[in-house]
């Protein structure tokens, strides 16, 4: 749930540790960002509904 929270509040940051530290002077599309930040939304409804089960 942490990382989910963390997706959706800091995409670029998730996206950096990631896959960023890998290139030079890269920058993450638009795409990118919005993947990151549904696949955290995703993680923290999982999370959630794993928790109550």
């Amino acid at each position: 749930m942490g990382i989910g929270i963390l997706s959706i509040a800091s995409p670029r940051s998730v996206w950096y540790l990631s896959y960023g530290w890998h290139y030079k002077d890269a920058e993450p599309s638009d795409l990118a960002l919005f993947a990151n930040r549904a696949g955290g939304a995703l993680a923290v409804v999982l999370a959630v509904i794993i928790f109550f089960m």
